[in-house]
């Protein structure tokens, strides 16, 4: 069953509604999004953003897809583009809703994922593209994504309320130890999934703050394994 039928403008507003969503879980939050979408309206050298749904895509396709290319590469900007035009097409009614194929492998953050509610991950990265492909991972693996660059950050989240699941925290940003401390102190329950550091320099100091899970894993990590890795762990019980 299709949506609606809008107006010219509607559907422009409900493509950047559905752009900004996508750039937001790449990115890590609607600000980040915001502003490289500003980016790519200064790269057109257009005042505004198109007022149809059809302009929008080809805007995406002319001016944000060589800024996205440059930041976390070109497969993940090809993925995340076939994700804008598809979804577009399906809320906008161009296309039915696809039931999926039965024949199509279910790999096991997947199947995992499924039977299971949301993670609520908190991400700490020096590295903006490093950073914005492993949200976009995550995202896929079904997790919620939040991302943090600097202690005030976090102070924000543990005042909100809200809880942490998992944190993955990268040992080169230079805030890295106060930011795990409060985090550990905030969510003593939490995954601490600490980049960057062995498990021989790492676990006494993990200890001496109180936490009880936690795992090490290299940088240098594809960003599948690690993903794979941290939905595994995270769901094990202790």
């Amino acid at each position: 069953m299709t949506e609606p039928s809008r107006t010219p403008s509607q559907e422009a507003g409900l493509a950047l509604e559905i752009l900004l969503a996508l750039l937001a879980r790449s990115y890590g939050s609607e600000g980040a999004a915001r502003e490289i979408l500003d980016r790519a309206l200064q790269r057109s050298q257009q005042p505004e953003l198109p007022e149809t749904g059809t302009a929008v895509i080809a805007f995406v396709r002319a001016h944000l897809v060589p800024i996205l290319s440059d930041e976390i590469g070109p497969r993940m900007t090809m993925a995340l583009l076939d994700d804008f035009i598809a979804d577009y097409e399906v809320r906008s009614g161009v296309r039915p809703r696809e039931r999926p194929s039965a024949g199509v492998p279910i790999g096991r953050i997947a199947t995992r994922r499924s039977r299971a509610p949301a993670l609520r991950v908190l991400l700490v990265d020096v590295d903006r593209v490093g950073r914005a492909a492993l949200a976009r991972a995550l995202v896929r693996a079904s997790c919620d994504v939040q991302v943090a660059d600097a202690t005030e950050d976090v102070a924000k989240i543990a005042r909100s309320g809200e809880w942490i699941d998992v944190a993955i925290v990268d040992a080169l940003h230079p805030s890295w130890l106060i930011m795990l401390e409060t985090l550990i102190g905030c969510f003593p329950s939490a995954l601490a999934v600490v980049r960057g550091l062995s498990s021989e320099e790492g676990t006494d100091w993990l200890r001496s703050l109180g936490a009880t899970r936690y795992i090490f894993r290299s940088r240098d990590m594809p960003t599948r394994d690690l993903v794979d890795d941290v939905v595994e762990a995270a769901f094990r019980v202790a």
